[in-house]
């Protein structure tokens, strides 16, 4: 008797040898890598009869025929559900997407469920969105798959709003009414007639600059509003850099980068003296005439403190400061009350009548204001008309 004969395995290693294996099922939109497949089917497993329910999941294809071969039918009419042996890794514009739940809704898909659950009709639904209702379906099992329960109860092939799609409801009609007002208040702060400007500038132009600049431009242009802030330049120019303020007037420029500078007018400074003062019958005077004075001056932060410490290291005067102020008003009250001199621009409607204002010869002794804005940041149409209007009317300073 022969002995049995046992042959080895045999490796598979062409093409013809390859149709004797098993094969792998295949789907549409197959690469030559399996994890590129927008399906890959699993390996069949036995699993307790608790756990073998099928998962309520859709493909976001709004190809038809790519959809139609993805789409497994549930029980209920019009609702896709996929086994939870398969897996869709399709996005709504058929592009391959990693998996997982967390689909965010659109604001389309939002409309679509008023209108359905409006009509409780898919076919009358879809003529009124002028969708086909294979789309509208797929729409409503996504917006059914994110909320995470059945909105509508079908009955006799027909829906019926329950009481989880009645809460639904209520916030997607509330939801598109805040997207359509909050739409409308951006296009209404765009109108380049009818918006509103974020305007900052000096606490030094207040009194005589910008209400005159606002009140010519708003001759021309009434409709335009304003929401205006005031303050030292530093505050100024950080609102504009975190986009509190569309621009700002300030002085001096800016330092640093990021920002945008278009100069406007120049502003002589003075000395202010109080009357009666050794210096205040002069025409001018340098800064080193009143060396020895007490000064009334800004805090280290504000522009025109800036422009001052200059003067003083050109004149080589260390300062006896009394008092910081935060405003230029209260540095010429001050300065009438006799605690010492200040250096201010050269008011433009005379001043304290209680101090005197000398001009200043120096070289240096001048402040240039000037516009700004962000540089990376678009300005608004009303925001660019203003400022082209302060740019041609940089005569009337």
């Amino acid at each position: 008797m022969q002995p049995l004969k046992i042959a080895s395995p045999k490796r598979i290693s062409s093409a013809s040898d390859a149709r004797v294996a098993p094969k792998q099922t295949r789907w549409p939109h197959a690469t030559s890598s399996g994890l590129d497949w927008p399906f890959t089917r699993k390996p069949r497993e036995k699993k307790p009869a608790a756990s073998s329910r099928r998962r309520s999941h859709v493909c976001d294809s709004d190809d038809d025929e790519v959809a139609e071969r993805h789409v497994i039918e549930g029980a209920s009419r019009g609702r896709h559900v996929f086994s939870s042996r398969w897996r869709c890794r399709c996005d709504s514009h058929g592009q391959f997407i990693s998996g997982g739940y967390g689909r965010a809704v659109h604001l389309e898909e939002l409309h679509w469920f008023i209108v359905l659950a409006e009509t409780e009709h898919v076919t009358d639904a879809a003529a009124e969105l002028g969708v086909s209702q294979p789309t509208l379906s797929r729409a409503l099992a996504r917006f059914e798959d994110q909320a995470g329960t059945p909105l509508f109860d079908r009955v006799n092939r027909r829906l019926r709003l329950n009481a989880y799609g009645q809460i639904m409801l209520e916030h997607a009609r509330r939801g598109l009414a805040e997207m359509h007002s909050a739409t409308e208040r951006i296009a209404a702060l765009r109108d380049p007639d009818t918006g509103r400007v974020r305007l900052a500038f000096l606490h030094s132009l207040a009194n005589w600059y910008v209400p005159e600049q606002l009140r010519r431009f708003r001759n021309s242009v009434p409709a335009i509003g304003f929401d205006l802030f005031q303050g030292p330049a530093h505050e100024i120019t950080e609102r504009v850099r975190c986009g509190q303020a569309d621009i700002a007037i300030t002085a001096p420029r800016p330092e640093g980068s990021g920002l945008v500078w278009r100069r406007l007018y120049v502003e002589q400074l003075c000395l202010a003296v109080p009357r009666g003062h050794r210096l205040a019958s002069r025409a001018r005077v340098r800064l080193s005439a009143a060396a020895e004075e007490p000064f009334v001056a800004l805090g280290d932060q504000f522009g025109l403190r800036q422009l001052t410490n200059e003067l003083w290291a050109e004149e080589n005067i260390d300062p006896d400061i009394v008092f910081e102020a935060a405003e230029i008003p209260t540095m010429e009250g001050l300065v009438a009350a006799g605690f010492g001199v200040a250096v201010v621009p050269v008011p433009r409607d005379g001043g304290d009548t209680k101090t005197v204002h000398v001009p200043l010869s120096n070289a240096g002794a001048k402040r240039e204001v000037g516009l700004v804005w962000a540089e990376d940041r678009a300005v608004s149409p009303p925001a660019e008309r203003f400022a082209r209007f302060l740019r041609t009317h940089v005569d009337d300073a």
